[in-house]
Parts: structure tokens; sequence; C-alpha cells
């Protein structure tokens, strides 16, 4: 683990309340210092966890976590998950910052 965790650990503590779950698919450690738990069920952004896509994907997209943690080069590593329907809404509707190709950000 590294500053970019620690980073972005402290800005989702500043920008979330204590009871408020995030969306995380950066890496787990961030639940751990931010000392927050996830929305929903889904904690790794495995394809086969996520199928259906249209299922999974309404969940976030009707109840959004007012936070979310991506690293954008998942779907190098997870292949199918660059058709998972929230991520061009994450993009889309969250104002996103670049921390080493992790991105992150809130409503």
């Amino acid at each position: 683990y590294g500053e970019n965790e620690k980073k972005i650990s402290n800005w989702v503590k500043a920008n979330t309340g204590e009871d408020e779950g995030i969306g995380n698919f950066g890496n787990e450690i961030i639940y751990l210092w931010s000392a927050r738990l996830p929305k929903h069920k889904f904690l790794d952004p495995f394809p086969y966890l996520l199928q259906p896509y249209e299922v999974t994907s309404k969940l976030y997209i009707i109840d959004p976590p007012s936070v979310f943690i991506y690293d954008a080069s998942l779907p190098e590593i997870h292949r199918g998950l660059e058709n998972w329907p929230f991520i061009p809404f994450l993009k889309k509707n969250y104002n996103i910052t670049n921390c080493n190709n992790i991105l992150f950000g809130g409503f």
C-alpha cells in the first residue's frame, strides 16, 4: 500500500459520513483506512460476480454510492469489466480525480 491509497482514504473520510457506504473497486485497504463499509454487496470487480451486468449496474445506478473508487487498469486484468454499464455512468456523473490511474470521486 502506498501514498495513493492514503490520499484516497483521507479524501473518503473527509467527504463521507461515518455510516455512509462507499463503492470501492480500487484497493480493499481503503475500506480499512477510511473506516467505511461498502454500500452494496459487490466487493470485488470480477466480471463473473457482476453478471448479469444489467442487474448489478441497475443497483448502482438507481442507488449509487456518493463516492466511488475505481482502478482504471482493472479491465486489463478482468476482461469484460469494460462492458459493465456502471462504468460510463461513473465517468459521466461523478466528479472524478485521477490518482495514478485510480479514479475516485463523488457527486
